[in-house]
């Protein structure tokens, strides 16, 4: 028998559908050996019922595809009105073209002919786990990807544009601090954000960092929508499509306006301080 990673069909449960009881029973406890729980069924009719009750609860299914009440294919056809992904191995005496047609309608990940090689069974099944473990990784890795993105845009002011540096999205704490409606946005230039007090340059090398795909960092003075500004330490990266090619631009800004001012205000009071010293001191020497 092929080898096959036990670790990842353990992991799964199966459906088993077969109206011949020898058959069904033998191949049930074969496959006990491998999955966590196998349920089976003797016909179309009770494996749609059984799926049905256990759908949450099942991630593979066999049928055979001549069975009485509901054939394999209408049973399949039942279920994809409410589950469109659920992977199905058919088993099946026949190799008419109309069933072929049928199972790929259905989105049938396999067939085989019977009687059933149970080497090339496990070598399908095998693959079917491994396919499915690789989408419960993605999964879980897009699950992790929102959390962290959830918590970037919560904490931090976040922009994207289009290759046209045009403004596609600001999230609300972006909103929060600039005073400005998503809606008053999108679609304007990036630079309608500078301050008059920033150099145009700064956008020119920001613009050439996008479509020259590097990072760009630095520190940004925008305006609010009431005339005001704020300072934000900004990190840009350019977006790209499957292609590699620049589809536009991600801008994360921490607002560092209040912490910018603190200091201006401490630099204001030393320089302030130092005259006064400076001053006092011309006068004793005057004195003297």
């Amino acid at each position: 028998m092929a080898t096959v990673d036990k670790k990842l069909l353990k992991r799964l449960k199966l459906l088993y559908v077969e109206d011949d009881a020898n058959v069904r029973n033998e191949l049930s406890n074969l496959l006990s050996n491998f999955f966590e729980i196998v349920y089976t069924a003797d016909d179309g009719k009770s494996g749609l019922e059984l799926y049905k009750e256990k759908q949450n609860d099942i991630d593979v299914i066999i049928a055979d595809i001549n069975m009485p009440n509901l054939t394999g294919i209408e049973m399949l056809e039942e279920i994809r009105v409410f589950d469109k992904n659920i992977p199905v191995i058919f088993a099946t005496a026949y190799s008419d073209n109309e069933f072929l047609i049928e199972a790929i309608k259905l989105k049938v990940f396999e067939y085989i002919i019977k009687p059933i090689d149970i080497r090339k069974l496990m070598i399908v099944l095998s693959d079917l786990a491994t396919v499915l473990y690789n989408d419960f990784l993605l999964k879980q890795q897009n699950k992790e990807l929102k959390k962290y993105k959830d918590i970037l845009y919560s904490n931090n002011i976040v922009v994207r544009t289009n290759k046209n540096m045009k403004i596609s999205f600001v999230n609300d704490l972006f909103c929060e601090i600039t005073g400005f409606d998503k809606k008053e946005l999108i679609g304007k230039e990036l630079s309608v954000l500078k301050s008059k007090d920033t150099d145009s340059k700064v956008y020119k090398k920001l613009y050439n960092s996008v479509l020259n795909n590097k990072q760009f960092s630095g520190q940004l003075k925008n305006i609010t929508k009431e005339g005001s500004y704020y300072i934000a330490s900004t990190n840009v990266i350019s977006t790209l499509n499957d292609a590699g090619e620049v589809t536009g631009c991600l801008i994360i800004q921490k607002d560092e306006t209040k912490e910018v001012n603190k200091r201006r205000e401490v630099q204001f009071s030393l320089i302030k301080d130092k005259s006064e010293i400076f001053i006092k001191s011309k006068e004793n020497n005057a004195e003297l």
